[in-house]
């Protein structure tokens, strides 16, 4: 995806994250304070001189959250970053057993606290049709289910199985084989769906593991007025809890 999408470099990725991270902070701190900014790096190796702003800034630092799925990458976000992000298409248990631990093996390295811990989860919740609730989060694990670098976490939760068929349908177009390649309870794994009660019993289980969580509509096979339907789902099933 980076490469053949997006044009961009891919190796080494925990490295260019790090340099990376690391720019963008003395960047900030350097052009928001009236001085010379130098981040050398291997990768990223950045200086800039002579600029000055007329203006001044309201800060001279953002927050920097990284989102990973593999153990490099979270360790790295447990050593350097305000707050680590979660793949949309995992489980709580996945986050409890599995990233949470090198997450903090990370912030142990740099001898510093745990970064804020953002759980997410696809959400499509829908008092008259809870069973195309489910259906269209379906469709969005498979979406994810395709893609290589998450075959170890859909593996692990039993589900190596299905990914061969759910390849075949990604790649042919079709969303309703995709859907059934899913299944209701592959979808149930990695999904809050159905009705709004459903979605909400279903995002407690994040309670206590992640500080906040990124709740998303349903995206793959969905129209844009189906997307905005399962916004509002969400708005429906949460909003008493706000």
């Amino acid at each position: 995806l980076n490469t053949s999408w997006h044009g961009a470099p891919y190796e080494p990725p925990v490295r260019r994250m790090r340099e990376m991270v690391a720019a963008v902070r003395e960047l900030m701190r350097a052009l928001t304070s009236g001085r010379d900014a130098r981040a050398p790096g291997r990768l990223y190796d950045i200086e800039v001189l002579g600029l000055r702003r007329p203006t001044g800034s309201p800060r001279p630092e953002v927050p920097v959250w990284i989102a990973a799925v593999l153990p490099g990458m979270t360790r790295l976000a447990g050593e350097v970053a305000d707050g680590f992000l979660d793949h949309p298409v995992t489980s709580p248990g996945w986050l409890r057993d599995t990233t949470l631990p090198e997450l903090r093996a990370g912030a142990e390295r740099a001898g510093r606290d745990l970064p804020e811990v953002g759980g997410s989860v696809i959400c499509a919740a829908s008092a008259d049709d809870p069973e195309g609730a489910r259906r269209a989060a379906a469709a969005t694990v498979g979406f994810y289910a395709s893609v290589r670098t998450y075959v170890g976490m859909f593996s692990e939760h039993g589900f190596a199985g299905r990914l061969g068929p759910i390849r075949e349908a990604f790649m042919a177009g079709d969303t309703d084989r995709l859907i059934d390649a899913v299944g209701p309870d592959m979808a149930d794994a990695f999904t809050a769906s159905g009705t709004p009660a459903q979605v909400r019993d279903k995002a407690r289980a994040w309670e206590g593991l992640a500080d906040r969580l990124w709740v998303s509509p349903p995206h793959h096979g969905q129209s844009p007025a189906a997307v905005a339907r399962w916004q509002d789902g969400i708005l429906e099933a949460f909003h008493a809890e706000a």
